[in-house]
């Protein structure tokens, strides 16, 4: 844990308060203290001290005073109320004006795991993944699946979802993203806006596939049947090396809420089903041409 925090990381009150709850929990289980034994102590309920160390809820600096004492490290609280202080006036950067009511307020806490995160893995059943979408793609996508949106909401969403894709090519503070993305042959097959929408967004793929070293990508396809995920997409989220220990979180979306798995045996459960759809998966010699083929 440093005690440096990147201009970028600053600005952010998301990411604030992500790092801020896994410093409490790497401090906490370090301790040997219990999730249980906080809520305990605090008087909180009991998914409370959870909540804390995901970044769903920060700390009051009180509060933050009184775990770091008790996890012994009393020396930190000045550091630590400095950081909640940031957290209250910082500003995503998702929240300006460009991109005001650009997604729903649930949202808001993937943007900024996703904002923090060193990679994402995962598995897309029905579209092709969201930070590899042309903006054609994304509009019709959010067209088809929210028609009740004017036409300028679909605009913001749709440019918000493409802006999420820079974090793929630089960072102002560390190396690109990550993405590591198993697709379901469905997902491109399916004819999503007009043959000239769909066929850019084939040759988009295949692109980042071939030019980005950041990114792989690799072809589920229809003949394999039944497999682990044939419920839905997900994604595993990767974390940085300063968060130590950190076994990651899993992100499944419907149309009302996001779902986070946090724990240990969840998130590995969802690892071992990938680690599955990678060896049912077209081999990477195939990959490429299979959806340049498709294009």
């Amino acid at each position: 844990m440093t005690e440096e925090v990147a201009p970028l990381v600053e600005s952010s009150p998301t990411v604030l308060k992500s790092r801020i709850g896994a410093d409490l929990r790497k401090m906490r289980e370090e301790a040997g203290i219990s999730r249980a034994e906080v809520a305990a102590r605090f008087m909180k309920a009991a998914a409370w001290p959870g909540h804390i160390e995901t970044g769903l809820y920060q700390p009051s600096v009180g509060d933050m005073a009184m775990m770091l004492e008790w996890y012994g490290h009393p020396e930190r609280t000045d550091f630590y109320t400095k950081l909640l202080a940031r957290a209250k006036r910082g500003k995503d950067w998702w929240s300006s004006e460009l991109f005001v009511d650009a997604a729903p307020g649930w949202f808001n806490f993937y943007l900024g795991l996703e904002s923090i995160a060193e990679g994402l893995d995962g598995y897309d059943a029905m579209v092709p993944p969201g930070l590899l979408q042309t903006e054609d793609t994304a509009r019709a996508i959010i067209r088809g699946a929210r028609p009740d949106l004017s036409d300028q909401e679909i605009r913001r969403r749709a440019a918000l979802r493409v802006a999420r894709q820079d974090a793929l090519r630089h960072r102002e503070d560390g190396d690109p993203l990550r993405l590591n993305r198993v697709i379901d042959e469905f997902a491109l097959r399916r004819p999503i806006g007009d043959p000239g929408v769909h066929r850019a967004q084939l040759l988009r793929l295949a692109e980042a596939a071939e030019q980005m070293p950041n990114v792989e990508l690799q072809v589920l396809p229809v003949s394999v049947g039944a497999h682990p995920s044939i419920e839905g997409t997900f994604t595993v989220l990767a974390f940085p090396p300063e968060y130590v220990d950190d076994t990651g979180m899993v992100y499944v979306e419907n149309r009302e809420d996001g779902i986070y798995y946090k724990l240990e045996q969840q998130v590995q459960g969802f690892k071992d089903d990938l680690k599955i759809l990678r060896t049912l998966a077209l081999k990477p010699d195939n990959r490429i041409s299979f959806i340049r083929t498709l294009a």
